[in-house]
């Protein structure tokens, strides 16, 4: 079992019925699952123990001895974990009034006071999932308002640029019919609230309104009039459909779509999950399917169009590579993290673009499934990632 499979799967493939539903994320709660924290030190990966139970699936870091985990909590006392320099420990998270659960999947430290972390909450009573923004002022967690949704909303990534510009996105619901459609969702913070802001929903010839199932996963800034958010949205022709790319940009007026690869072709899956970019340099990771062979894709941003880029290694008869996440230090030092099932167990999957090529930095192996989820890069010779170990 991997991340993929609930996150990825549940959003992209079947997201109405899977992700959004109450109870998407009560495989996390499995007392075969246990966080995973290691730390990169410019030589080698070493894993680091973690005092929270929760499934691990975003990580910010404001400092070296200021670094953030958040990911699923099954009870109705979510926590981070917080490293100060020496030690994680276990920092108690407010939670909804009455939640059933708490997930927070993305999260972005812009300073030592300065915070977020997003994601989403499983009311009482109600199947579907609402929106959740938390903030952390150098002092306490509180829970922001966000706008509401008649129907559900679920935020995915965050990023901050300063105290009063920050964005987050992820998925909103409408119902059609007996139905539920996705929208792509763009939430603003301007230093005093949280609001929506309009954002595109690509549709092809064929496509009805009912059976758009689009979502934006992560965003990351050049500057405040140039960001990126990815995703994937619902592709249909006459023969085929399944999810493409989604790449969409803000020119600091509104959000526009920007055509990006699928790699995958007009008859298999193509998603981006994570996005980062460092003095200009903007790359794009996730997956696509090749034939029965699911592979780790990297697209770049040139400055006029989104470009596949090459990862290490010839496709096996039994590859199965996620990239799920990327943080960059400088256009010649970027990181990318996911999993990879090409062997008798998931691995955690690290790769680095130095410049010119990616390459892929070993991991110990484990005799366990195991997966990262997302990474944080302080320095060369600092960086985090974190995941999830699945016990057999």
């Amino acid at each position: 079992m991997a991340r993929d499979a609930r996150l990825l799967a549940g959003l992209f493939l079947a997201i109405a019925a899977g992700l959004l539903l109450a109870g998407s994320t009560s495989a996390a709660s499995s007392s075969s699952t246990k966080p995973l924290v290691e730390h990169w030190d410019g030589s080698s990966w070493t894993e680091v123990a973690s005092p929270t139970t929760e499934w691990l699936e975003a990580v910010a870091a404001a400092s070296p001895d200021d670094v953030w985990t958040f990911g699923y909590s099954p009870s109705h006392t979510p926590a981070a974990g917080h490293w100060d320099g020496s030690a994680w420990k276990r920092v108690p998270l407010p939670s909804p009034k009455g939640a059933q659960a708490v997930e927070l999947v993305g999260a972005a430290a812009r300073a030592v006071d300065d915070v977020w972390a997003v994601g989403s909450w499983e009311a009482p009573r109600a199947p579907l999932l609402r929106p959740l923004v938390e903030h952390w002022n150098g002092t306490s967690w509180s829970i922001w308002p966000t706008p509401s949704f008649k129907v559900y909303g679920r935020l995915l990534g965050v990023t901050a640029l300063s105290p009063t510009n920050a964005w987050a996105v992820g998925a909103a619901g409408v119902r059609a019919g007996k139905r539920i459609t996705l929208r792509t969702l763009v939430l603003h913070w301007n230093g005093h609230e949280w609001t929506r802001v309009p954002s595109p929903n690509p549709r092809t010839a064929s496509t009805s309104a009912a059976e758009i199932q689009d979502a934006v996963t992560s965003v990351a800034a050049v500057s405040p009039q140039d960001m990126w958010a990815v995703g994937a949205y619902f592709f249909r022709s006459a023969k085929h459909h399944t999810d493409h790319t989604l790449a969409l940009h803000w020119n600091g007026r509104r959000w526009l779509t920007v055509p990006s690869p699928s790699p995958g072709g007009p008859a298999k899956p193509s998603v981006l999950t994570g996005v980062t970019a460092a003095a200009g340099e903007v790359w794009a990771v996730g997956r696509y399917s090749f034939r029965k062979k699911q592979l780790a894709l990297f697209e770049r941003w040139d400055g006029a169009r989104w470009r596949v880029v090459a990862s290490p290694g010839t496709p096996g008869p039994k590859d199965r590579r996620d990239a799920f996440a990327a943080a960059s230090l400088a256009p010649d030092d970027v990181w990318a993290v996911g999993m990879d099932g090409s062997g008798t167990n998931t691995q955690p999957l690290v790769e680095r673009w130095d410049g010119s090529a990616w390459s892929v930095v070993p991991v110990s192996p484990t005799p366990t499934d195991d997966s990262f989820a997302a990474v944080a890069v302080l320095s060369s010779t600092d960086v985090w990632a974190v995941g999830t170990r699945f016990q057999p």
